[in-house]
Parts: C-alpha cells; structure tokens; sequence
C-alpha cells in the first residue's frame, strides 16, 4: 500500500513519508519562543502554502530584518528537522551578521 507524500509523489511500501514541513512550524515557534525573538512572517506564509499543497519549501528567500537569533531560530529548526529540501538560500537586508552566518553554515 502507498502513502501520500509531499508534493504529491506517493511512498512506496516500508519507506517513510517526509513530515519535516509539517513539523516545521510547531518547532519553529518553539525556537522562536526560546530564543525571544518575533516569528518571520513570510517565512511562515511560505510553510504554510508548502503544507497546503502537499509539497516541500525548497527556497529560502527573506528580505525583512530577522537578526542573528532570528536566523538560528530558522536554521536550528531545519538542522533538528533534518530538511533536506532546501536548494537555494537568499538573505537580502536580513542583518544575520556572525552568529546568524555561522547558524547557517551549520545547517549547509
């Protein structure tokens, strides 16, 4: 039997469904939380849309101020979360800075 999986592929029998973008936002608001820092809104929204169509958020293209624990809150979650979907990461104006850098070179 076949499972339904993100971006509309199905699982074969005895392989496991990818829910790293289902999971995403719950552990997200945590590390947002944990950090003290607002949730990135359009970040969110791209989630959001990601799980509404059964598929998987492949580009990170931010260009509000999220600051250095704002970027860790992001790259901690898709580091813990395993997400391997990501192929593309642009960061316009963000103000990251080192420790934001450094988060996502952990991830990569």
């Amino acid at each position: 039997m076949s499972k339904k999986k993100a971006g509309g592929k199905t699982a074969k029998a005895g392989e496991e469904e990818d829910e790293s973008t289902i999971k995403f936002p719950k552990l997200y608001r945590k590390k947002c939380e944990a950090n003290n820092v607002p949730i990135c809104k359009l970040l969110m929204s791209r989630i959001d849309d990601a799980n509404g169509e059964s598929e998987h958020v492949n580009k990170i293209h931010l260009w509000e101020e999220i600051y250095p624990a704002g970027t860790r809150a992001i790259f901690e979650t898709f580091e813990d979360l395993e997400y391997k979907h990501i192929k593309s990461i642009r960061l316009w104006k963000t103000q990251v800075e080192n420790e934001g850098t450094r988060s996502i070179c952990n991830f990569i």
